[in-house]
């Protein structure tokens, strides 16, 4: 994922036996602006507003607010329907979707509330 002032990677701390999930570098700098140990691999971002949401592989989650670099909420169980864990996100018409391990199975979120 990337902005005019941010690229997002996440990497997968399991793997690489560190605790960090996403990095954010600043294209301007080519430097790492901040790290984001929530200790879980990363596999799906997308900003919705001036958030940034981030999926795990097995459904976890956490909202990282771009302005401040704060994780404003996070959530280590699977979202509402999903069984098999989070596969991907995205969001578009005002929703967070979210893929699952399980064929046809789609969540739809509404992102206010995790994002006051």
């Amino acid at each position: 994922m990337a902005t005019d002032t941010a690229v997002w990677i996440t990497t997968e701390p399991l793997v690489n036996r560190n605790a960090v999930s996403l990095v954010r570098i600043d294209p301007a700098t080519n430097t790492v602006a901040a790290e984001f140990a929530e200790g879980v691999d990363a596999i799906g971002v997308d900003l919705a507003g001036r958030y940034l949401w981030v999926v795990s592989y097995g459904g976890s989650l956490f909202v990282v607010d771009t302005a401040t670099n704060a994780v404003v909420y996070r959530d280590r169980s699977l979202p509402v329907g999903v069984t098999l864990g989070g596969d991907r996100l995205t969001f578009a018409d005002d929703s967070i979707w979210i893929t699952a391990q399980q064929p046809g199975t789609v969540i739809r979120m509404n992102p206010r509330p995790y994002t006051r």
